[in-house]
């Protein structure tokens, strides 16, 4: 009997550019995989938006509190 491994999806954050006449998913910043998220990445993401825009009326909600609903407009897999 063959055993397959599990199938994990992995949360990044891509830029589509076109190549050569045709297009390429650029992964800009690779948030790891959806059972295992790197919260340590999603940080350094808000970090370096936040020095962006600044800080004034700091409009962000603290990352793990709830401010609600979300709502995922399209996916697809890339890949694999």
């Amino acid at each position: 009997m063959r055993i397959r491994p599990p199938v994990h999806g992995w949360v990044q954050l891509a830029h589509t550019r076109r190549k050569d006449g045709t297009t390429q998913a650029e992964v800009l910043v690779d948030f790891g995989r959806e059972d295992r998220p790197d919260v340590g990445a999603r940080r350094r993401l808000v970090a370096s938006i936040n020095r962006y825009l600044g800080t004034e009326d700091d409009p962000v909600a603290p990352l793990g509190t709830e401010t609600g609903p979300l709502t995922v407009e399209s996916s697809w897999l890339l890949g694999g």
